[in-house]
């Protein structure tokens, strides 16, 4: 047997941990301002698939967003905008 069965163990069950339960929150990446997209983990989120907050400001290309999605990710909700990362 080649690798760590243990470790195989553990990978599986994370594996079906992730299809089982709901992620909590998302990285986005503003790619156009105008039109509003956002990539989301390799998927472009165009404007009406976003819900603002009511302190959401404008955004700008290259801005990175914490979002949370709703709707079997079909839809994020847009909860602020990260700096440092």
């Amino acid at each position: 047997m080649e690798g760590n069965p243990y470790s195989a163990f553990v990978d599986l069950m994370h594996g079906c941990a992730n299809e089982i339960l709901p992620v909590g929150y998302r990285i986005g990446t503003v790619t156009s301002k105008s039109p509003l997209k956002v990539d989301i983990g390799g998927a472009v989120q165009e404007r009406d698939a976003l819900i603002f907050t009511s302190s959401a400001p404008s955004f700008e290309q290259g801005e990175t967003l914490l979002m949370i999605p709703i709707e079997n990710e079909q839809r994020y909700i847009i909860l602020a905008r990260l700096f440092g990362l």
